[in-house]
């Protein structure tokens, strides 16, 4: 049995282009629909490696509900041109991908589907439908599936059941009767949601409901004997057809002869760096797709991996030659493959990956030793050997062993914690039912919005296309008005804590050695920053006291303590050295607190006239605008980080440039130079190319103004901790050391120091604060602990 995926195009083509705003190329292309389309598929195709997989597209002919009812679907305008010049370009992309595209005159795309997933399931094969289209849930069954792209939740026939309590070919009735305002499907007027879901629940079909129509009672009554024409009417609209006629057999959905560097040429033409990367993880290729991801060149000799795999001490002098540099892609993977082998493969390496990352494309060469010499001389010419050769290339080793090592878990805290949690839960969803006046679904924003503000009253604050929004932004500005609303944040924290993090890293944790290994990617951040993933262990929870729990699971092991290393107002610190200001400089060296000073230029904080509350309240308005100006924060922004008006803000921001004068120069200094330049630059040659410098929309041009004064910061001390990583690495392997670097968070470091080796601690903080000298000192705090939440400072 083969699984195919069936993708509805418009429906994630079209909630891409409303979701995404501003997307365009710097010569003013849009690009958000093509954006949107291209992260959905290309999550499908890595996550779930679909060997058949077909797309199906609406046309503009008129169809059969058209003739049924000619309101159908009115109220949709007509498609904006900026939308309908980039389905073309979506469909280039899907013919270089080899995927089947799908489309008939007179049938939705939703027909089509329902077509083929019955066809195929009838067969014997598994169908994933990717949609997030109600009408679509019809069709679920045991061998049909509903992926739906906006949450990734999958809906099978069982969830289905869970989550509408009636069955999935039932939903169509169920519409019937409540309608589908998107699709202008009138239903039963003045029937909503949850009555329909009762009479479904009780009835199961409409005909079954009308014939039975004497034992409702009250007004139900008499609305669904007026809108009884209605409701079958929308039933048949809502119905799929399976009339298409579809001669289309499973094999001819089979994705087949990738174009890859077609691919690449129509991202590049697009400006979707991002997506380049991505390319080699989902088909196996490397940089240059004529060179094998098995081949490994050594010396002058290229060798297949899988060879060496399977007989490493062979080639063990050859893979642990210290003069010889490594060629190929995705090492790291390779170096903990031969360390499981009982093998090394040793420095110095040199990842295709990584290089075409750094570079932002890949040189046309096929033979793999003429790519590393046209890498060596691009990365040359462009000042970036020092990046390349002393960073990103050493750090692969060091990344490779952190996974290896991972980090250690208190399984038996966790399902304490998880039991915790949820008690909480069910005791505030009590009190939230109880405040209400009804059970109804926490999880659902369409219920809570008409809790809060049909029932009890309280005033919307945005609306969206689905209704009245309760994200957390809103719920927040709802805070004080009523005492359900402090409730329902609490109640959504706990579900996020243990969704995301228990739940989340559960799967994770390996049972042979109860530690988490999780993944580290330098292709990912365009400031060169490491992201974590597999879990994601740089984002746990830490302003709060109940996400800060989280961190208690992470503890030492026997005979060894938790110590953590954090740089202290590092990207501050490379402003001052950067700027060149001296007031700022001076704060530094004379380690005074930053904040402070800043709070003293703004506020007439004077000593003796301000008790500490007030200084801290200061100190934290101070700390915002610090770091607001770092990330090019104007004063709009900052007024709506600090809740303040406008005016205020501005006042705020010329007051810093007025303390320190030479910042407000580097700012524009920084500007001017991407302007010149069409790209920024680290200290280090890290590049990032800012097309959007010189694009005619706003949004985009003060976006690259932002970039261009952040990411030299924020890249140059994402390159310091990657520098001092490498040699702390050094120091305990060359040292034979039991301790462990087990965790980086940006500007952290955690390390497992084993009993008999606390001198350690010293040399590391030493290592990170000299890694390169600045005008101003950089300063590592550090911890320790046996867990990662109760740390003390020394």
């Amino acid at each position: 049995m083969s699984t195919v995926f069936l993708i509805d195009a418009n429906n994630i083509i079209y909630r891409s282009f409303f979701a995404i705003k501003g997307f365009t190329t710097s010569t003013g292309q849009p690009t958000n629909a093509i954006f949107g389309f291209v992260s959905t598929m290309l999550k499908i195709l890595k996550d779930y490696k679909p060997e058949y997989l077909a797309v199906a597209f609406d046309t503009p002919a008129l169809t059969f509900r058209h003739l049924l009812l000619e309101q159908y679907k009115i109220t949709r305008k007509p498609m904006p041109e900026e939308l309908s010049a980039q389905i073309p370009v979506i469909k280039e992309i899907l013919q270089a991908f080899g995927i089947t595209m799908i489309e008939k005159e007179s049938f939705e795309a939703d027909d089509l589907i329902a077509c083929l997933a019955l066809k195929f399931s009838s067969a014997g094969h598994r169908v994933v439908i990717v949609t997030g289209d109600k009408d679509i849930l019809q069709l679920v069954s045991e061998n049909i599936n509903v992926l739906n792209p906006s949450n990734w939740e999958l809906m099978n026939r069982q969830r289905f059941i869970e989550k509408y309590s009636f069955h999935p070919e039932n939903i169509v009735d169920y519409l019937a009767l409540c309608g589908d305002a998107s699709d202008c499907v009138p239903g039963v007027q003045k029937i909503g949601e949850k009555i329909a879901s009762q009479l479904i629940k009780e009835f199961g079909t409409i005909e079954n409901l009308y014939e039975n129509i004497e034992s409702i009672e009250g007004k139900k009554k008499q609305l669904l004997i007026e809108g009884k024409e209605s409701a079958f009417l929308s039933k048949r609209l809502v119905k799929l057809s399976c009339d298409a006629g579809l001669e289309i057999e499973i094999e001819d959905t089979k994705i087949n002869n990738v174009n890859l560097e077609r691919i690449r040429q129509i991202f590049q033409s697009l400006e979707f760096r991002k997506f380049e990367t991505q390319l080699e993880e989902i088909f196996g290729f490397n940089a240059n797709s004529s060179i094998s991801q098995d081949a490994l060149a050594i010396g002058d000799r290229i060798f297949n991996f899988n060879e060496i795999l399977a007989n490493p001490d062979k080639f063990s002098g050859i893979l642990t030659d210290k003069n010889l540099v490594k060629l190929g892609t995705n090492i790291k993977e390779k170096i903990k493959l031969l360390v499981s082998k009982n093998s090394y493969l040793s420095p110095p390496y040199f990842d295709f990956q990584i290089a075409c990352f750094l570079l932002g494309s890949s040189p046309a060469e096929t033979d793999i030793f003429q790519l590393h010499a046209a890498y060596l001389e691009s990365f040359k010419s462009q000042q970036m050997d020092f990046l390349v050769h002393s960073i990103e290339m050493p750090l692969i080793e060091v990344l490779a062993f952190m996974e290896l090592y991972g980090v250690f878990v208190d399984t038996g805290y966790l399902e304490l914690l998880k039991k915790e949690y949820e008690n909480e839960m069910r005791t505030l969803q009590e009190k939230i039912y109880h405040i209400a006046g009804e059970v109804f679904n926490i999880n659902s924003p369409s219920q809570v919005a008409k809790i809060l503000f049909d029932k009890l009253g309280l005033p919307p604050k945005r609306k969206t296309k689905t209704g009245y929004s309760t994200d957390t932004t809103v719920l927040e500005q709802l805070r004080s008005s009523h005492k359900i609303v402090e409730l329902i944040l609490q109640y959504r924290q706990l579900a996020k804590l243990i969704s995301t993090y228990i739940d989340g890293f559960i799967p994770f944790i390996n049972p042979a050695d109860s530690r988490i290994h999780p993944e580290y990617h330098q292709t990912v951040a365009s400031s060169g920053r490491l992201v974590c993933h597999n879990p994601n262990l740089q984002s746990i929870p830490v302003k709060t006291e109940k996400g800060g729990k989280i961190r208690k699971i992470f503890i030492a092991p026997e005979n060894a303590t938790l110590y953590s290393f954090d740089y202290s107002q590092i990207e501050l610190r490379i402003l001052a050295h950067f700027s060149k200001d001296k007031n700022l400089i001076d704060a530094f060296q004379n380690n005074r607190d930053i904040h402070i000073e800043t709070a003293k230029q703004l506020f007439p904080l004077q000593d003796g006239l301000f008790g500490a509350d007030d200084i801290e309240r200061y100190r934290r308005i101070a700390k915002t605008i610090n770091f607001g100006i770092i990330y090019g924060m104007n004063e709009y922004g900052l007024a709506q980080r600090l809740s303040c008006p406008v005016e205020e803000a501005r006042a705020f921001i010329d007051c810093y440039f007025a303390k320190f004068p030479l910042v407000r120069v580097y700012i524009q200094k920084s500007v001017e130079e991407a302007e010149k330049n069409g790209y920024t630059r680290t200290l280090f040659g890290r590049r990032r190319n800012l097309a959007e410098i010189h694009s005619q929309n706003k949004n985009q041009k003060e976006f690259a103004k932002r970039v261009a004064v952040n990411m030299p910061i924020q890249g140059t001390a994402a390159e310091l901790i990657k520098l001092a990583m490498i040699k702390i690495h050094d120091l305990v392997r060359n040292e034979k050391m039991k301790s462990k670097m087990i965790l980086q968070v940006h500007d952290e470091l955690v390390f497992e120091i084993s009993k008999g080796e606390e001198h350690l601690v010293d040399r590391i903080r030493n290592i990170m604060e000299n890694i390169y000298r600045f005008d101003v000192p950089l300063k590592v705090d550090v911890s320790k602990g046996e867990n990662y939440l109760e740390m003390d400072k020394i």
